[in-house]
This record gives C-alpha cells, sequence and structure tokens, in this order.
C-alpha cells in the first residue's frame, strides 16, 4: 500500500520551517515571476538554494513550481531557471503550461515533472 505524501507550500522560509514542524513530507514553492501564487511570499534563487539544502538534509522532498502561463518574454527566463534547477535537485517541478513542459522535458530530462492544478489545457509527454 502506497502511503501518501503530505505535501505544503514554502512562501518563505518562516512558512516552510512551519510546515516542516508540523510534519510535511514534503513542500513546494516557487521564484518570484515564474509561479501563480504571484501575490504570495517567494523565493529568490539564492533563497530556493538554502532552502533545498535545508529540506534534503532533512529527508524531506521539495517541489519547484514554474506554473504561470508564460508570454514570449518569459521564455528565456524560465530555460534559465530550468538549468539553474540542475543544481538545485529539486524531486520535482510542478508545471502548468505544456510549454513549460516541453522545455523541462528538453533541459532538466532527470526532474520529474507533475502537472500544476492549475492547468486548464491538456499536456502531452512523460509526466508524473
Amino acid at each position: 500500500m502506497k502511503i501518501p505524501e503530505l505535501l505544503a507550500p514554502a512562501g518563505n522560509f518562516e512558512k516552510l520551517e512551519t510546515a516542516l514542524h508540523y510534519g510535511a513530507d514534503a513542500v513546494y514553492m516557487g521564484i518570484s515571476g515564474l509561479s501563480l501564487r504571484a501575490k504570495a511570499d517567494n523565493f529568490t534563487f539564492r533563497e530556493l538554494q538554502d532552502a533545498a539544502g535545508m529540506i534534503h538534509s532533512r529527508g524531506k522532498r521539495l517541489y519547484i513550481t514554474v506554473n504561470i502561463f508564460p508570454h514570449n518574454r518569459d521564455i528565456s527566463i524560465i530555460k534559465h531557471h530550468l538549468h539553474a534547477l540542475k543544481n538545485i535537485r529539486p524531486d520535482g517541478i510542478i508545471i502548468s503550461d505544456p510549454g513549460v513542459v516541453e522545455m523541462a522535458l528538453d533541459i532538466v530530462p532527470q526532474i520529474p515533472i507533475h502537472i500544476s492544478t492549475q492547468e486548464t489545457r491538456a499536456c502531452t509527454g512523460t509526466v508524473h
């Protein structure tokens, strides 16, 4: 029998600590400008790196949201972010746009992709 994973949002370090303290198995977070939770707190890239180390040192999982519906001006930023995620090594990426799924499959095929609850169109490819 597969045990469900308790996944909690973590918009800043205080919320991250709270989620882990109260038993989250995993957390998800985004970087400003690439997350649909634009009004919520978001991490800088440097903070994502620090958070990833802390999360993984506790044996917990980290999912990064890249779930905006991008405009052409966002494409190079998303590609740069995906390349940078190679060093962070999240346990998965949460994506809502089929084009971003294709970019992720090309740039970071080793990182599992999960479809965001914000996704409103059909995605293709190998996703989880």
